[in-house]
């Protein structure tokens, strides 16, 4: 397995002025093998496509493999224009500019990240399976496997996500396995990536910071849990997600796609970014992977 991180993990900094040929720049610098991209925003004026195969040869210049395109998707609600039917043809050029960058992989979710209702989980799957495999088969018609991640509130635990691959049936759509993300629906993540290794298809790693709900939110960085509970981002290593026993069952159930960072705490971010691939390191080492 092949370690990387998103562009995710640099978002304050790029916030603040770092370019994303930088940030691919420093990926290198600190070790990363691989690089993944949470979205792409080119220089008004640039043509997307043309802007996607400048960031390819970019990170060819670095000796960086691109592991992943990821996208959000709301096939519910249909997103800014209100209608699934055009969610779908936005997120279908979302899978043209994955092949522009010439990745195969690309990382979607599917309702709004803090959507919990109306609707049951199966009357909501139910409606927005059709949106789903309508960009399955396209994406399958150019090559390109999706990843459904566990992401938000509603459609989150691991019994949740097999359910909507099962439902939506595509060879090409499996999962985006974040290890941490179970826990923002209080899911535990040994039993939820045991569940969900056999679909992998692409893992993001991250940590947090774990309370318990009776005791008051410590506040600032913190978020609550869809059971109450408070979790905060942190480096690797440093928080409550057993990472070392998940990446040891993805590997036992045959994954051998790469580990994705996604940091997302209040610590320095090239700190923690530099900390946590070292960490990830210590644990190929330790599983001789």
């Amino acid at each position: 397995m092949k370690i990387g991180v998103s562009t995710y993990s640099f978002a304050r900094l790029i916030k603040n002025g770092l370019t994303l040929e930088e940030a691919i720049k420093k990926t290198g610098e600190l070790g990363y093998d691989q690089i993944e991209f949470s979205g792409l925003q080119p220089p008004e004026g640039t043509d997307i496509f043309e802007y996607a195969a400048h960031v390819r040869d970019t990170c060819d210049g670095e000796n960086l493999e691109i592991s992943c395109y990821t996208v959000g998707a709301d096939f519910l609600c249909g997103g800014a224009n209100k209608d699934p039917s055009k969610e779908v043809e936005r997120v279908k050029k979302d899978v043209d500019i994955a092949v522009a960058l010439g990745v195969s992989t690309m990382r979607t979710d599917v309702v709004p990240w803090s959507y919990q209702g109306p609707g049951t989980f199966k009357r909501v799957g139910e409606a927005i399976t059709p949106y789903i495999r309508n960009v399955a088969e396209y994406a399958e018609s150019r090559g390109v496997k999706i990843g459904l991640e566990n992401h938000g509130y509603f459609i989150q635990e691991g019994e949740r996500i097999v359910a909507l691959i099962e439902l939506v049936d595509r060879p090409n759509f499996g999962a985006c396995v974040d290890i941490g993300n179970f826990l923002c629906a209080d899911d535990e993540p040994i039993y939820a990536v045991s569940q969900l290794a056999a679909y992998a298809y692409h893992v993001h790693v991250k940590d947090f910071l774990w309370k318990d709900g009776a005791a008051p939110s410590p506040g600032s960085d913190w978020i609550a849990t869809r059971g109450g509970n408070h979790i905060r981002g942190t480096i690797l290593g440093h928080g409550v997600v057993p990472v070392a026993q998940c990446v040891r069952l993805l590997r036992n159930a045959g994954y051998e796609g790469g580990l994705s960072l996604e940091f997302e705490g209040p610590e320095e971010c090239l700190h923690a970014i530099k900390a946590s691939q070292i960490y990830l390191c210590g644990i190929k080492k330790e599983l001789s992977i």
